[in-house]
């Protein structure tokens, strides 16, 4: 899965190696056009996958109090999760 959108930049570049000789689609989608019981559907189908171990989301987490070192992971392009209560693991 990939996923590009604007707060990843206004343009996606593609290396000419990563696609020369192959048999590709682009698909370009957006979920604003979907009925809000499709987009559930679809949700807890993902969510079915990640809990099952089929996905799994590289992630450190954070706790609140360290919301500092949360923005710094995600600087750094590291994915960060703040956990709330007692969650932090």
């Amino acid at each position: 899965m990939v996923h590009v959108g604007q707060s990843a930049g206004a343009e996606a570049t593609l290396r000419s190696a990563d696609v020369r000789g192959k048999q590709l689609a682009i698909l370009g989608y957006s979920s604003f056009g979907l009925a809000p019981e499709t987009k559930r559907a679809g949700y807890l189908q993902l969510l079915e996958h990640v809990e099952a171990g089929r996905i799994v989301l590289e992630h450190e987490t954070f706790a609140l109090e360290d919301m500092a070192g949360a923005w710094a992971a995600q600087a750094e392009g590291r994915k960060a999760v703040v956990l709330l209560g007692d969650g932090v693991r």
